[in-house]
């Protein structure tokens, strides 16, 4: 036996202090009392005038003594050299793709496969470190290079498989570089293997041992692909196209029904050949109709994953831009502006302004007028003031445009050569703004840009002193200049596969966008710092996106995209990996281990004092 720290044994001189405290006398005071008869061992005692007494030998002092040479032996960490396996450095990874979301084993395929982990962590040998990774579309390291075995057991039992497809190659390769040594190193698998070999893995990943859970016969029928457009007959209507595939090697029955806001419209039956697929549309969708969801069911139940039996699509309808025209009375621009489709007009004048909540309008129009702040929408800005945000000097008479910017798309299809002006004024361009008409002696005649996160286009003369708005060219350059001003929408994609991040462009005056997820959990964002990536779309479903403003009392814009699993080799659930299991350069070596017992030795000082306790206590 040896010590791991000596040095601790300086506690035993503590015995002997013990030792002493049992050879003190007990030090009394003087008290009359009415005969000295009885007190005759009294008096004899304090006749002796010596401070310690003789040793009396009792039982107490025997366990105090040996419970405080175990301590002290404990605290110097005993152990003993013994022969056993040598240590390694473990990496468990966790599949924790869709597909072992399959209950064709119960509770399930992850379930399974996190006990097979925990058994094998607890089966590893002595003083080896392991490294815990759940495998999903983003690998997460649970816990890392850890000989606390209860630690890794606990983050394996809170792990959660996600819905989406895992990226086994990634992992692999953080397997890599946290396994320490390659000599040392052993990668074990635990999975469903309904995947393939990641293409171009490195030689050196060390011992790689695959644990394979789930039945590899098990069936799955799935919706694997849905989208809408609209309808070419009614563009105010949508269908849908949807696939259904069979993963089985037997043909199967199942019946495909297809919901629209939430109420079922259609329910059809289909025959599934084997591993055949059938592709379905659905057309005269209800106008106006918000999301679609199409579901299979089996009818004989052979259907090992639920997770791809139902897919979400938003059906797209572009919403109308709500647009502020703030003017004197300029009719032109106003008839020109409630002719454009897609457009809901709101006029009021100049001196009215400042009573309207601006921030909550896609576009502002300011005809002749500018405040002195700007609203934080897109700002289409006709005749401005001499003095203001986009300031000017002086101005020009009839200048002549001799060019134009026919490739940008706000003067797509639009002629200005037939194009008079009587006045209009210099506008300083601001640095971030490009002239897109020009007048002969350079004078920009019409400039656009993106101010920030508004953008913005500039019209520096009084269309009613020029011959514009009698131009075949005027309805066509609003109709340009509304779509580039209106908002594109803060989704970015309307469906995406699960796991796939979705980016969200949140309007200029908005201040904070709102994500609640199909499993209602919410995550909200601060605006401000440009395009957003919502990367939390792990849950196959509906996701809501709300715009709001006014420090969370308003929303100005209510959105949907969805996330489906939409993945034909996730969804067959039939085993296909080879060629990964490799028992490495690992060898079961053997070496010397030294044992600790300092455990035990703590633990029988617990009942050395409870029996202390009881016999002393043991005559009251």
């Amino acid at each position: 036996m040896s010590l791991l720290t000596p040095v601790a044994l300086a506690l035993g001189v503590s015995l002997p202090i013990v030792v002493i405290f049992y050879l003190l006398k007990v030090r009394r005071h003087d008290e009359e009392v009415s005969s000295t008869f009885l007190w005759n061992d009294l008096i004899r005692d304090l006749a002796a005038h010596e401070p310690l007494q003789r040793l009396k030998w009792s039982l107490l002092l025997l366990l105090q003594l040996l419970g405080l040479a175990l301590i002290t032996f404990a605290v110097a960490r005993p152990f003993s050299a013994q022969v056993g396996q040598k240590p390694v450095q473990a990496v468990l990874l966790l599949d924790g793709s869709a597909s072992m979301q399959a209950k064709d084993v119960q509770p399930s395929r992850f379930a399974k496969a996190v006990d097979a982990a925990r058994s094998t962590l607890n089966s590893l040998p002595d003083n080896s470190l392991a490294t815990a990774i759940l495998v999903a579309a983003h690998p997460q390291v649970l816990v890392a290079a850890t000989a606390d075995r209860q630690q890794v057991d606990r983050a394996l039992a809170n792990a959660q498989p996600s819905g989406a497809a895992a990226d086994m190659r990634e992992a692999l390769l953080l397997a890599r570089s946290l396994g320490g040594d390659p000599a040392n190193r052993r990668i074990y698998l635990f999975t469903d293997g309904a995947f393939n070999l990641p293409p171009d893995l490195p030689d050196d990943l060390g011992s790689v041992q695959v644990v394979q859970v789930g039945d590899p016969n098990t069936a799955n029928v799935a919706v694997t692909t849905l989208s809408s457009r609209p309808d070419p007959q009614d563009n105010r209507k949508q269908q849908l196209f949807a696939r259904v595939q069979n993963f089985a090697d037997f043909a199967q029955q199942a019946v495909v029904s297809i919901s629209v806001d939430g109420q079922n419209v259609e329910d059809r039956n289909v025959d599934l050949t084997a591993n055949g697929e059938s592709d379905q549309i659905f057309d005269q969708l209800p106008a106006g109709a918000r999301y679609a969801s199409v579901s299979v069911n089996t009818l004989n139940g052979q259907d090992g994953l639920a997770l791809d039996d139902t897919a979400f699509a938003v059906l797209e309808q572009r919403k109308p831009a709500q647009v502020l025209l703030v003017s004197g009375g300029n009719q032109f621009l106003e008839k020109v502006l409630t002719l454009l489709p897609n457009v809901d007009l709101y006029r009021i004048a100049s001196q009215r302004y400042l009573a309207v909540e601006a921030d909550r309008f896609d576009i502002i129009v300011f005809d002749g007028y500018l405040p002195p702040l700007l609203p934080r929408g897109n700002l289409l800005v006709v005749n401005p003031p001499d003095r203001g945000p986009y300031p000017t000097t002086g101005s020009v008479s009839r200048p002549k445009v001799t060019s134009w910017d026919h490739e940008d798309p706000i003067l797509s299809f639009v002629d200005l050569r037939d194009l008079n002006i009587t006045r209009a004024a210099k506008l300083d361009v601001p640095r971030w703004g490009k002239p897109l008409i020009t007048a002969g002696d350079g004078t920009p005649l019409m400039v656009a840009g993106q101010d920030g996160d508004r953008r913005v286009a500039i019209l520096p003369f009084d269309l009613q002193q020029s011959n514009l708005w009698t131009m075949s060219a005027f309805p066509i350059l609003m109709s340009n200049i509304v779509n580039y001003l209106s908002p594109p929408g803060v989704v970015q994609a309307p469906g995406i596969q699960t796991g796939s991040p979705e980016s969200l462009a949140p309007l200029p005056q908005v201040q904070s966008v709102r994500v609640t997820s199909p499993s209602d959990q919410i995550t909200e964002f601060r605006t401000g710092q440009g395009p957003i990536s919502y990367a939390a779309t792990d849950t196959p479903g509906l996701y809501r996106v709300q715009q709001i403003v006014q420090q969370g009392q308003q929303t100005v814009d209510d959105d949907l995209f969805a996330a489906n699993l939409s993945n034909p080799d996730e969804s067959d659930l039939r085993p296909r990996l080879t060629g990964l299991n490799n028992p490495g350069p690992v060898e079961a070596g053997v070496a010397v281990l030294q044992k600790e017992f300092w455990g035990l030795l703590a633990a029988l000082v617990l009942p050395l004092l409870l029996f202390e306790w009881f016999w002393f206590h043991r005559r009251t």
